[in-house]
């Protein structure tokens, strides 16, 4: 049988080919309930695999071999000593290993948060601290559109310590080629057909890390995307007059985009200023060049409106950092805050929290917060640790501005 992609589940099969990148999904063993993204390669047949919630039996036979990856950050875990018959390279295994059977051969691959140490002697070409993973990752099709009249889309990928990117129609990524990281978007050319098109996203760092797999979907109408079918809509405050409470609730109201623009665009006038257009309607200043650049890379999509059109548009809230991207402080307080969803800093309670989501160079991961801006942010739940906070994740939830402020 062929290999897909497999997710919280017990599962055991015989006989299995690898095509592409096959991704497991497992949780952590040493105390982390996160899952974590085990992804095999393997260009010859697995005997039998098993797959419990926290762990995977692989059965290779003489002559195979199987590439495994820990995505997302974690690491691997191996039966220590391996069986006879099976040698691991490198033989210090952190976040991915080659298996080669000289025979039939069982091996358990668990995973880990923290990162093993190589002993002297293991013969491993790589060091613990050379371990790169990519950190901070996350794309949009045409800016978050659910609709496409063209096949031809943009993809905007967002990602830290990543020189790499794989893109695909198809879930193992068959037949796809990496290829460098793009300065600016990427066209992709979506398969022919009209209906829902699901795009499949990886990267991978200088050190061969990898991060776990992204999806996004657009729909393709080759006769037109219907006006209207991705405005968001709003729904006024309801106000009621003494013996009137029996009144029906008032209906929603639907703000339309303005001036041949679409809610999520990034416009101006002839100034300097850029704005976020809001799906409510108003424009949305960014107050600051690192808070633009945490949801952009470049300023290659903006449009440019007259100055009239600009100012009939109500002046918004502030944009606000993109959620799992950087961790602020105050000028006039040590503590330092992760952004989660919805504009909520959480304090990072210590460095060895800090250093668990963002690395051992977490420290390059703070921008200072004026005082006047803390008030664009709300206070959330403090984070111990990547089990109360992982940023990865957040920020490839997070697919624009609006749905993350709720705009």
């Amino acid at each position: 049988m062929a290999a897909g992609a497999f997710t919280y589940y017990t599962f055991a099969a015989n006989e299995i080919d690898f095509t592409g990148i096959v991704d497991f999904n497992i949780d952590s063993v040493d105390g982390t309930p996160v899952a974590t993204t085990v992804l095999a390669q393997n260009p010859s047949q697995v005997n039998d695999i098993d797959i419990g919630d926290n762990y995977l039996d692989f059965t290779i036979d003489s002559g195979g071999s199987l590439t495994l990856n820990a995505a997302g950050g974690k690491y691997l875990q191996l039966t220590n000593p391996l069986p006879a018959g099976l040698a691991a390279n490198p033989t210090c295994v952190l976040d991915q290993v080659t298996l080669t059977a000289t025979a039939l051969a069982t091996v358990r691959v668990e995973t880990i948060s923290t990162m093993p140490v190589c002993p002297s002697g293991t013969g491993t070409t790589r060091s613990t601290g050379s371990v790169i993973v990519p950190t901070n990752y996350s794309f949009t099709i045409n800016g978050g559109a659910s609709c496409t009249e063209s096949l031809d889309v943009s993809l905007n990928l967002q990602v830290q310590n990543a020189i790499q990117v794989i893109i695909s129609q198809d879930q193992d990524f068959v037949d796809a080629q990496w290829q460098s990281l793009p300065a600016n978007d990427l066209t992709f050319s979506l398969d022919s057909g009209d209906g829902e098109k699901e795009v499949f996203v990886m990267f991978r760092s200088s050190t061969g890390s990898l991060s776990t797999k992204l999806s996004q979907t657009i729909e393709y109408k080759s006769a037109g995307c219907a006006p209207g079918t991705t405005e968001p809509t709003v729904t006024e405050p309801e106000t009621t007059e003494p013996g009137d409470e029996t009144e029906p609730d008032a209906e929603p109201v639907t703000v339309a985009p303005q001036f041949g623009l679409s809610f999520g665009d990034l416009i101006k006038g002839s100034g300097d200023a850029v704005y976020y257009y809001g799906a409510d309607g108003n424009r949305h200043p960014f107050p600051g060049a690192k808070i633009y650049f945490s949801w952009y890379a470049n300023f290659n999509n903006i449009k440019e409106i007259t100055n009239t059109q600009l100012a009939s548009l109500v002046m918004g809230e502030n944009v606000t950092y993109k959620p799992g991207v950087r961790m602020v402080k105050l000028t006039t307080s040590p503590k330092v805050y992760a952004v989660d969803q919805g504009a909520v800093l959480r304090w990072v309670v210590s460095e060895s929290a800090a250093a668990e989501l963002y690395g051992s160079n977490w420290n390059t991961f703070i921008n200072d917060l004026s005082d006047d801006l803390f008030s664009d942010y709300t206070i959330g739940a403090d984070i111990t640790g990547l089990s109360d906070f992982d940023p990865a994740a957040v920020s490839s939830q997070v697919v624009d501005i609006n749905m993350d402020r709720g705009w």
